[in-house]
């Protein structure tokens, strides 16, 4: 899941409430990726950065 993809404006991810709410649980884990992560196309990771920005 990606926590930056919501439908809902004003509303927060669910994946937030997952992952505050399985931390801790043996056997799982979460992994956050950021632009410096991306290995497709350069504007790929271009767009994404963009996106980060505040």
């Amino acid at each position: 899941g990606d926590v930056t993809q919501v439908d809902l404006n004003g509303k927060r991810s669910g994946m937030s409430d997952v992952e505050r709410i399985l931390t801790g649980i043996e056997g799982i884990a979460f992994v956050h990726l950021t632009n410096k992560d991306v290995v497709r196309h350069r504007i790929v990771a271009d767009i994404v950065a963009a996106y980060e920005r505040p």
